[in-house]
């Protein structure tokens, strides 16, 4: 009962902090107002959806690139919900595409990415348009390397929902860019601490740091891009970003073994070499929607390797530790089913990554506190006297002094003698 009770308020609170935001997620992602409940596809030049009408949510995975242009007519009764003589807004949550264009009644009002050079990447962020007071029609031109969709629907709204766009594009933007910092800041503590300690040590910390340092790369997958060049570099692009993932988490499980186990075991290897050789395999692919397959597959290596992590921390004797671990183990494993199922879900493996090396910079944070304080009581007990705690010669060496001070040296006689009654 005590190795439980020593377990479980660290697991429970950071289920917590996951439902919290899968709920903050739920919450923008769903404003009042009139929700868009169909869209006809005028034009499907290479016949992606393959549909003459579409529902308020649809994604395709494409095997060439593509482009659509869906349109839908808005009547006045279907803005009666919205507070009158407010501005309107088009929210879209989540739009898969490289570029995208809103027309209203035939006017261009914005765009995502380059017209000429459509290898952008925006799929993550929340996207958010101002409506003219009286319009009927709203038609979208979406284009893809390997997708297009609208996983949640778009809404026309007004002004008293701004906040829950701002509420989604922090966490998708705002605290997206934090964690990739956090990341990459970690990843450059643990290095630093690495250069202290002794070889077996060092290499346990370059191993955390190159994991933590790929993490951060993975992240970059969810960062908005207007152009990843052409469309072989967009392909190399997204190899960099997903691999990281795999390379990432082969690291982590070797330095994470080395540092808080004696040695590394079989599994240890085992899981190891498991992701290192997924990553590998996820260069493979030479197209896009080749390489989509591959990471859906690819996301169960990840979804397994982060419960074998969850498993093993249980043995590192830390709750705090254990506590971030958990985090991350829950959002990998949420991000699996997500990937593999295609549910319309946002991913949350951001916060994971940013949380298990958060855990890892607390714990040897702590660590090397604790190293200082024995190394600093080892030097006190070396310049002074066991039995009457005065200082001895050797806080000799340790003292300045300058042309001003007065130094005082006093010698007692068979002092030993008395030492020894």
């Amino acid at each position: 009962m005590g190795y439980i009770r020593y377990y479980i308020k660290p697991f429970c609170f950071a289920i917590l902090v996951f439902l919290l935001i899968f709920a903050l997620f739920k919450y923008s992602m769903t404003p009042s107002g009139y929700k868009i409940q169909s869209w006809n596809v005028v034009s499907d030049f290479e016949n992606a959806i393959g549909r003459n009408n579409l529902g308020s949510e649809f994604y395709k995975v494409t095997k060439k690139p593509a482009t659509i242009i869906i349109s839908s007519n808005v009547d006045a009764e279907h803005l009666l919900s919205l507070k009158e003589g407010s501005t309107k807004y088009l929210y879209i949550p989540q739009i898969d595409n490289s570029y995208f264009t809103l027309y209203i009644d035939g006017k261009q009002i914005g765009t995502l990415g380059f017209k000429d050079k459509r290898t952008g990447h925006f799929w993550y962020q929340p996207v958010i348009f101002e409506l003219p007071e009286n319009f009927r029609n709203i038609t979208l031109e979406i284009s893809g390397i390997y997708e297009v969709g609208m996983d949640f629907g778009a809404y026309i709204i007004d002004s008293s929902q701004l906040a829950k766009y701002s509420i989604l594009l922090f966490l998708t933007n705002s605290l997206l860019h934090i964690t990739i910092g956090l990341s990459l800041t970690i990843s450059v503590i643990l290095y630093a601490i690495s250069e202290n300690l002794i070889p077996e040590k060092k290499r346990a910390y370059l191993y955390l740091a190159l994991g933590s340092f790929f993490g951060s790369i993975w992240m970059f997958d969810l960062v908005g891009f207007p152009s990843l060049g052409s469309q072989t570099t967009f392909l190399l692009f997204r190899k960099i970003f997903l691999c990281s993932a795999y390379f990432g988490l082969s690291a982590f499980i070797t330095g994470f073994s080395n540092v808080y186990f004696e040695k590394r075991t079989s599994w240890d290897k085992l899981f190891a070499l498991l992701t290192f050789v997924t990553a590998l395999a996820l260069t493979i692919p030479t197209t896009s929607y080749v390489f989509k397959n591959f990471t859906n597959v690819a996301s169960l290596v990840l979804s397994i390797t982060a419960i074998y992590i969850f498993l093993r921390s249980f043995k590192i004797y830390s709750n705090i530790l254990f506590g971030f671990i958990t985090f991350f183990a829950t959002c990998v494993v949420y991000d699996a089913v997500v990937v593999m199922f295609s549910f319309n879900l946002k991913l949350m493996s951001n916060y994971g990554i940013a949380a298990i090396f958060a855990g890892l910079a607390y714990s040897v944070v702590f660590e090397y506190k604790e190293m200082f304080v024995k190394v600093t009581l080892t030097h006190m007990k070396s310049i002074t006297d066991e039995l009457t705690g005065a200082y001895n010669r050797g806080v000799l060496s340790e003292i300045t002094t300058s042309k001003n001070d007065t130094f005082v040296y006093i010698d007692l006689d068979n002092l030993k003698d008395i030492n020894d009654i």
